[in-house]
């Protein structure tokens, strides 16, 4: 009896190996998960709110790290700092192919201090006519104040002299601040030193001002000396 045969070609061979080889190693892959974000700082002086807008993409859910012991969830959350400093604010973005990180450091707090208005109130044995004179000085600049008369009809009068105006410049807050201060004779060329034994030099770092319950005050007294001997200036600044 004479049984049936299947002839089976090479090529049919092949390819049905390679059919099978694929439908055993194909599978779908998931999207990578990519993790970003931008933020604008809505106020600079705390309470600072900032707003996070998410661009992460492939993402089902989201963990906001934001530097100071706090989180959230949220897609685009708002956080608001009660403190100046740099925070270091973390997003983990997670999908089906697993998550993805980003970080970025944001700054809080003013980053200038704006000087809008000097007055020298006390001067140690300073004449009461004479011609003042101020220079500032900080890390990245600084300027010479236009001499102020304090003539014969302002004797006994306080200040003694008085800036103010468009002036003025930003101070960093990072910078050291340094005031001297001097005064002119009628008809004497030379300006002298207001004080003695550098009674009439001030130094100060507006950071410094930036932490603690009377953070970013709006007049600051700086004083050297005491009694006659002493010097008093008062500044009136803004913090941007």
């Amino acid at each position: 009896m004479r049984t049936g045969s299947v002839k089976i070609s090479l090529a049919a061979l092949m390819t049905g190996m390679v059919m099978v080889f694929w439908g055993c190693t194909k599978k779908d892959v998931a999207p990578k998960v990519g993790a970003d974000f931008t933020y604008i700082v809505t106020d600079p002086i705390p309470p600072s709110r900032v707003e996070f807008s998410n661009h992460a993409t492939n993402a089902t859910s989201y963990k906001w790290d934001f530097g100071d012991n706090s989180s959230s969830t949220e897609k685009n959350p708002q956080h608001v700092y009660t403190k100046a400093g740099t925070y270091v604010v973390t997003l983990n973005a997670t999908g089906p192919d697993g998550t993805g990180q980003e970080k970025y450091q944001l700054t809080v707090g003013a980053k200038a201090m704006l000087i809008r208005n000097i007055s020298l109130d006390q001067v140690a044995n300073a004449p009461d006519i004479a011609t003042f004179f101020a220079v500032v000085k900080y890390d990245g600049g600084g300027y010479t104040l236009p001499g102020y008369e304090h003539s014969e009809a302002d004797r006994g009068k306080r200040p003694f002299a008085v800036w103010g105006g468009e002036r003025f410049y930003g101070v960093p807050v990072q910078d050291t601040l340094e005031m001297n201060l001097f005064y002119r004779l009628p008809g004497r060329p030379n300006p002298v030193p207001v004080g003695f034994d550098n009674a009439g030099v001030y130094k100060m770092v507006p950071a410094q001002l930036t932490t603690g319950n009377n953070a970013h005050p709006t007049d600051i007294t700086l004083q050297n000396g005491s009694g006659q001997q002493g010097n008093s200036v008062r500044l009136t600044v803004s913090w941007q």
